[in-house]
């Protein structure tokens, strides 16, 4: 009976190291994503969206109207990096950080409250319709900067847990 147990630990010892490798990958992978979802927030949602206002020949109506496809190729990819996240999470079996998730909860209300608000404005606007004024669009920027802040939190939080286990423990010398 003895004689079974060190063969039983040495196996799962085996397979751990063998798995190493893949949730190190998929870590890396998690950590790309997030970069990249809080790059294409960045570059889309906060420099390329205003952008389209500065110029001149186009008219607020048309700048409008290109700013709603804008949003919803930018909600699109989004989503698609939550759902890698989700996926890459399920993969290393690792539950989310409270960073990630606030993230996600501020694209959700983003996506699923606030912009639905915003886009009943711009058809409006683009009908030529008069609208009221509001504070709707400060709160989507707000929430966009809230959003990038806690991205860059999670992948940061995820980049010093990744160092954290590559550091070696001890250094052995061999002669």
């Amino acid at each position: 009976m003895s004689v079974t147990q060190p063969v039983k630990i040495s196996v799962s010892k085996n397979r751990q190291s063998h798995a190493e490798p893949l949730f190190e990958a998929a870590r890396i992978a998690l950590i790309a994503t997030i970069s990249v979802w809080m790059g294409a927030a960045v570059s889309g949602n906060l420099i390329a969206a205003p952008a389209k206002f500065q110029a001149p020949s186009l008219t607020l109506p048309v700048a409008l109207d290109v700013g709603r496809m804008h949003f919803l190729w930018i909600g699109v990819f989004e989503a698609f990096c939550t759902l890698l996240i989700a996926v890459l999470l399920l993969s290393f079996r690792q539950k989310p950080s409270l960073s990630l998730i606030v993230a996600l909860c501020v694209f959700g209300f983003q996506r699923l409250w606030l912009l639905p608000l915003l886009n009943a404005r711009t058809l409006l606007i683009i009908a030529g319709q008069p609208v009221e004024d509001s504070s709707l669009h400060l709160l989507y920027v707000a929430s966009e900067f809230l959003k990038i802040g806690f991205l860059f939190w999670a992948g940061i939080r995820e980049m010093r847990s990744l160092f954290r286990k590559a550091r070696p423990t001890a250094v052995s010398v061999q002669t």
